[in-house]
């Protein structure tokens, strides 16, 4: 009796020790097979007809690129398009069709669909370097009308870049908001000398039409929610490997080459796993969009101890937020300009007060993208006025323009994350 009692003990013993392994196993197989990340990588709608599919249509029928790439390399120098003018106005003649064709996609929403993995980032950054020779040949068509003092048609085409240019960053992370960036600073880096040149009626108009243009403008915080996913997407095949604490730490580059970036080399991500290393990465960035809120406190953010980034990687996104802002900046001071134009020549002097121009000349007044919700500050000088930002320092410097004197030409009124003084219209490009 006791034997068999024995032996029944033992096989219970031994059934218990397999249901022990068994469930191990069970368990490691789970974990291994579990997402790394607790939700999957979302991807966003994208519209039909989508402007972004006229836009490459435009670029694929292109002509004359040699010319609109020579006319504008002179414009960086700060010098006029080169002597040979009628080469500039053939090449824009030539390419007739193709402006119709991008100004088609000007009726459709623009959306980039969602950019997950390397290669999607490193196709994306082919097509967005191939569209600024789209803004290059507006800039162009814009100064055959300026050389026939057609004024009007000029601030036409440069809005038209102005449009252009924001449309780009829709549904992008942040090199493709770069790259919008660019695009609009090509377009209206002639748009302030046709301002003066406009009458009344024209001036209105083209106020009318940047307003409603400041509308089209894509929030940093939604650009920043879009660079999580990608890097997210970057990081989840970087970590997929068995050295994955190497990858992540190392084996990355910047992320304004359009690749992913690299993580603080603490050894935090290593003792949390990938998951872990994912989720505190995830939340970084949560963080970081949260600042956008508030310029000062992301143009000005240092990583805390924990934080899994490197000083390079914020350094490159504290200059995109400024870049961002900046070109906010430049086109609500364009749009108000404009008003500004109309009302001088209506009246026979600036107003006293910019309030004065809504509604009549403006919906609204922009707002300060550095100010928090404020408005631009302006001050009217005798027959003339001064409106400005109050830039990246967030500091009323009473219109003072930054000015670093430590470069030369155009470049000692850019705008830079570190710049003090103020962001001046027709001043600081």
């Amino acid at each position: 009796m006791n034997a068999g009692r024995d032996r029944l003990r033992r096989r219970c013993v031994w059934i218990l020790r397999i249901l022990v392994v068994l469930g191990w196993l069970v368990y490691l197989l789970c974990r291994l097979h579990r997402p790394l990340l607790a939700q999957p990588i979302p991807t966003h709608p994208v519209p039909s007809p989508n402007a972004r599919d006229f836009y490459l249509k435009a670029l694929g029928q292109l002509r004359d690129e040699d010319v609109i790439e020579r006319s504008y390399h002179f414009a960086r120098r700060g010098q006029p398009p080169p002597p040979d003018a009628d080469q500039c106005a053939a090449a824009v003649e030539d390419n007739r069709a193709t402006l119709a064709l991008l100004r088609r996609g000007f009726a459709y929403p623009c959306v980039e669909p969602a950019i997950r993995g390397e290669q999607a980032m490193d196709d994306a950054v082919q097509r967005w370097k191939g569209l600024r020779q789209l803004a290059r040949l507006l800039r162009l068509e814009a100064w055959t009308h300026t050389g026939h003092e057609a004024w009007s048609g000029a601030m036409a085409c440069h809005l038209d870049g102005l449009r252009f240019g924001l449309d780009i960053p829709h549904g992008s992370p942040i090199y493709g908001d770069r790259e919008g960036t660019l695009l609009t600073a090509t377009a209206l880096a002639d748009a302030w000398d046709c301002v003066a040149h406009l009458d009344s009626r024209e001036a209105r108009l083209a106020a009318a039409r940047a307003s409603a243009l400041l509308d089209r403008q894509v929030p940093l915080g939604d650009v920043l929610t879009e660079e999580k996913w990608w890097l997210l997407s970057y990081l989840v095949d970087c970590i997929s490997s068995d050295h994955w604490y190497v990858n992540l730490g190392i084996e990355t580059t910047g992320v304004l080459a359009g690749r992913g970036p690299r993580l603080s080399p603490n050894s935090d991500y290593v003792r949390q796993g990938r998951r872990g290393a994912l989720t505190k990465f995830a939340a970084d960035l949560d963080g970081l969009a949260r600042r956008s809120a508030k310029p000062a406190a992301l143009l000005h953010w240092q990583p805390g101890e924990h934080d899994l980034v490197w000083p390079e990687m914020v350094t490159r996104y504290a200059e995109c937020a400024a870049g961002h802002l900046d070109q906010q900046a430049q086109d609500g001071m364009l749009a108000t300009a404009l008003a500004l134009q109309a009302w001088s020549l209506e009246h026979g002097r600036p107003p006293a007060r910019l309030h004065q121009l809504v509604p009549g000349y403006l919906r609204r007044l922009p707002d300060d993208p550095f100010a928090e919700g404020q408005p631009f500050r302006y001050r009217r000088e005798g027959a003339g006025y001064v409106l400005w930002s109050v830039g990246p320092d967030g500091k009323d410097d009473g219109g003072r323009p930054i000015d670093d004197t430590t470069k030369t030409g155009r470049a000692r009124h850019y705008v830079m994350p570190e710049s003090r003084g103020d962001i001046v219209a027709g001043v600081n490009p």
